[in-house]
């Protein structure tokens, strides 16, 4: 049976009262044909919330504890060539934090716009100043750096935590002291530096923070998807590792059919859900239906695909070509179709 998932988190939309927006807002069953007969069609499961790259990891059939960090920082680990060493490794990316009187907000990681050199430059002074502390970053690629230090702690993910007041998101565990001394000396020695001095007279973001999360390990590997459609780069890497087809999101409209598993990685909607823009969201679903699920559902209901899962932060949501063949079953409005699923599984 040829299998396709799409993981679109966002898909129910942001955590506001959405209820309260004009009708006409909304698309309607002649506009987002697919999606009022995937939402009125479709067979649902709740599923319980976790960061995106868990659910994405789980997705390419990688597992591990579920009270461990996700296992980002072994994973990058694994994509860098001089790193051999058996030790605890840990994702410490870049950002921009912005701090007022009662609130700390990450603000900017990749948005930061780093290139190598100055990334380079950052980790080799911080690297030379916290020598003595077992404290080892290396270079991934701009925006996403490994930290090696022998730490325990719980973390959570950057885009768990980005635009969210990080008072409470802050690691624990028993070497939590150790880190919070590290991280304000850190802060220190990036407030001072020439990199962040330049970018400031040229009026660009500052690196003023690193965020650590991700060290955890995986725990299994099981063969579950032949492919993955996905615009980001370090879902890509791991689909490398692991010898698993790797395709930009647009190369999946030009699919006629699916033989194998594939999974397809839909970030757009994020974006807009975790800044609160419902028009945005309301947007991105149109575009949705135009650019992804009118060929999934072309592809199902010629034969050509088997399966259809669509899934998000709190639901999944399945398919086959029998379902369509309902037609006592009346398409019922997106509006109509999002609200009552919001209600039964949460955003």
């Amino acid at each position: 049976m040829s299998q396709c998932s799409i993981y679109i988190p966002g898909l129910l939309g942001p955590d506001v009262p959405i209820e309260a927006f004009d009708q006409q807002a909304w698309p309607g069953i002649k506009t987002c044909p697919y999606l009022a007969k995937l939402l009125t069609h479709g067979h649902y499961s709740a599923m319980t919330k976790v960061d995106i790259e868990s659910r994405i990891l789980n997705g390419l059939g990688i597992t591990f504890s579920a009270d461990a960090d996700v296992p980002m920082a072994y994973l990058r680990s694994q994509q860098i060539p001089h790193v051999t060493a058996q030790s605890n490794f840990w994702c410490l990316d870049p950002v921009f934090i912005q701090i007022d009187k009662e609130d700390a907000v990450i603000c900017a990681h990749e948005s930061i716009d780093l290139d190598e050199s100055e990334a380079r430059y950052l980790i080799e002074d911080l690297n030379t100043h916290f020598a003595e502390d077992g404290f080892k970053l290396h270079y991934h690629s701009t925006h996403r750096w490994v930290l090696e230090a022998e730490l325990e702690l719980v973390t959570s993910s950057l885009t768990s935590v980005f635009q969210k007041n990080l008072s409470q998101l802050q690691p624990t565990g028993a070497t939590e002291k150790q880190w919070r001394t590290l991280q304000n000396e850190i802060q220190m020695l990036l407030f001072n530096h020439p990199i962040n001095q330049a970018r400031e007279e040229r009026g660009d973001v500052t690196v003023n923070s690193l965020w650590l999360w991700g060290g955890g390990e995986p725990e299994q590997y099981e063969r579950v998807v032949e492919s993955v459609f996905c615009d980001e780069s370090w879902v890509n890497d791991i689909a490398q590792l692991y010898e698993i087809d790797s395709h930009t999101v647009d190369n999946f409209a030009k699919l006629t059919r699916i033989d194998k598993p594939c999974l397809l990685i839909y970030s757009e909607l994020f974006i807009t859900v975790r800044s609160n823009d419902v028009f945005a969201w309301l947007d991105g679903l149109a575009h949705f239906e135009d650019k992804i699920l009118s060929r999934a559902m072309d592809m199902l209901a010629k034969g050509s695909l088997d399966h259809l899962s669509v899934y998000s932060d709190t639901v999944s949501i399945s398919l086959q070509k029998k379902d369509l063949k309902k037609w006592w079953r009346r398409d019922k409005p997106v509006r109509d179709s999002v609200l009552k699923a919001r209600h039964d599984y949460g955003v």
